[in-house]
């Protein structure tokens, strides 16, 4: 079935579509489905309901969407089978998983699946419309996840290292700061640099700065926690996200980092905590790097954070 208006509201003219969005919402609880209509008709796209994952199956056999939004736990069918239909169906879906269960570990996972994104229970009406939007966007520029046929989860992988390019890490850092803010937990970012970097490239090439990366990330790997994410976030820079973790937490697993590393080369490392240090995701992120850019100021092999 559908619903919607025409037209749209001030919210969605930016994305400049010539006719309204098509939402298929994808949910075994009527109650479910009938929010997400009411958020999405009053943002003035035109928006389909399935009532499972079977009829939403079906309709993607008979019908193209721009988006689809579906839960992740259904009987009969899952959202995570609705999610591969529709790629069988047409690589270039846009799909928004909803989960009742978030963390970094299941956007990682989802992400990796090619969900361009996710939204949880409860709802976050606000939230819901920014991701809407964004992801909208994204596929009107031509820049959604499943549109990169290099066979590295979608291109969002260094290929060098293994760990989260900056595009990925940088929505990864969005979820969580808005993951976090919604459910006042805090969390943390360490951001890491190898020392004299440019020193080791010039002498043994850009296979030397290679290898450096790999063991610095190796040795981060070997000591994060499951649920931490790694991302590449410059050519000797890494960042390491730490959900629901403080301070002195993140800085004692960047000691042990430190340390894991230190007969081969140093690092310098910043910390920025949400809330105490920023509270939106680029100021994390800006905090962290200055924290890091005063350890190397310092003479590397140091880590520092906010005072």
């Amino acid at each position: 079935m559908t619903s919607g208006q025409q037209g749209f509201s001030s919210s969605t003219a930016g994305l400049a579509l010539e006719k309204p969005a098509k939402i298929l919402v994808v949910d075994d609880e009527d109650i479910i489905r009938v929010l997400l209509d009411e958020i999405l008709s009053e943002e003035g796209y035109k928006v389909y309901q399935a009532e499972d994952g079977r009829e939403a199956v079906a309709l993607l056999e008979k019908d193209s969407f721009d988006l689809i939004i579906s839960d992740m736990v259904m009987p009969e069918v899952s959202g995570i089978e609705v999610l591969q239909a529709a790629f069988r169906i047409d690589p270039h879906y846009s799909v928004i998983m909803i989960t009742g269960y978030p963390s970094v570990d299941t956007a990682v996972k989802l992400v990796s699946m090619g969900a361009a994104d996710y939204i949880t229970k409860p709802f976050n009406v606000d939230l819901i419309k920014v991701t809407v939007a964004k992801v909208l966007a994204m596929r009107k520029l031509g820049n959604t996840s499943g549109e990169n046929d290099s066979g590295d989860t979608f291109g969002l992988i260094d290929p060098v290292t293994g760990a989260y390019n900056l595009q990925m890490f940088s929505g990864l850092l969005d979820n969580e700061v808005s993951r976090s803010q919604y459910r006042t937990h805090e969390m943390s970012l360490l951001l890491m640099e190898i020392d004299k970097f440019e020193t080791y490239v010039g002498k043994g090439g850009a296979a030397a700065g290679d290898q450096l990366t790999r063991t610095l990330c190796k040795v981060i790997n070997e000591r994060r926690r499951p649920g931490d994410v790694l991302g590449r976030s410059g050519s000797s820079e890494f960042a390491l996200l730490l959900p629901e973790t403080g301070r002195e937490e993140a800085e004692a697993l960047g000691h042990l980092i430190r340390k894991g590393v230190e007969w081969n080369f140093t690092i310098s490392a910043g910390i920025a905590n949400f809330p105490r240090d920023a509270r939106e995701p680029e100021p994390v992120f800006t905090t962290a790097k200055s924290a890091m850019e005063a350890a190397k100021q310092r003479g590397g092999d140091t880590i520092l954070m906010p005072k």
